[in-house]
């Protein structure tokens, strides 16, 4: 008994490794075809392992073409948006790797709808929904079509300023919806757990790790990007606007609580 179990510990070990190099070299060639699709893939791979991370969030029926739709979608606006000279042209709106993601992604999309319509989902999806939403518009924001020069121009065009101070005003500007849209997310992300595993203080954790996970994705692919600059400062920021916005949402949550 003791060998057998040594034996299956040892294969497990083996099929671990087999798997670990396999992805990688997925990864790698994926990367060598797509510059920075590295970058969505771990995304994708760490929001499929925060989502199952609790057995309660495991057996919710939705789930897995809950977790389909958010990667396939958030892939195919990467790389809709990487049309826009993100990879020196190499992706057109007619590629086939395009075509096929927008595929799959419609066929997400047709998988989750059924299995709602089904009775499956409880008011969880309305938030999931949301969670979907954001990442699809991360992964299509973080290229250099989200940059600031047309906030600038728009500032120059309302209110006449000089390109300075029109900057100045763009830069307070982003910072303030950086801190506001990720401590959103992390709301969003905090509702969608508390209707799928219950109202746990644990879970404040979690809906932290989701944010910060399209966080690091947003500012990770702009650091590839000629028009943009990734920053760990951004992702503080960031952070900064979860802790805030999860620390009120709890608060709230406490005192609401003793009274039911």
């Amino acid at each position: 008994m003791g060998l057998n179990g040594f034996v299956l510990a040892v294969w497990r070990f083996l099929a671990f490794l087999f798997g670990m190099g396999f992805a990688l070299a997925v990864v790698a060639g994926a990367d060598y075809y797509f510059p920075g699709v590295w970058v969505p893939l771990f995304y994708c791979a760490a929001v499929t392992f925060l989502l199952t991370s609790r057995r309660e969030l495991a057996i919710w029926r939705p789930l897995k073409p809950f977790i389909a739709t958010w990667c396939t979608g958030t892939l195919w606006f990467w790389m809709r948006s990487a049309t826009l000279g993100t990879t020196e042209g190499k992706l057109s709106t007619t590629d086939p790797i395009v075509v096929v993601f927008m595929l799959l992604w419609f066929a997400s999309i047709i998988w989750l709808v059924q299995t709602v319509r089904r009775g499956a989902a409880s008011g969880a999806i309305r938030f999931g929904l949301l969670l979907l939403l954001c990442s699809w518009a991360i992964g299509f924001l973080s290229s250099n079509s989200g940059g600031a020069s047309p906030m600038i121009q728009i500032v120059q065009s309302l209110f006449h300023a000089d390109y300075g101070t029109a900057y100045n005003i763009v830069f307070v500007l982003r910072k303030i919806i950086h801190f506001t849209f990720y401590g959103t997310v992390s709301l969003v992300a905090l509702g969608f757990l508390f209707r799928t595993v219950g109202r746990e203080r644990s879970l404040l954790w979690l809906a932290l790790c989701i944010a910060l996970a399209l966080a690091a994705f947003d500012e990770l692919r702009q650091s590839g990007m000629t028009q943009r600059t990734g920053s760990v400062y951004d992702v503080l920021l960031d952070l900064s606007g979860v802790a805030v916005f999860l620390g009120f949402a709890w608060r709230r949550e406490s005192r609401i609580r003793p009274k039911a």
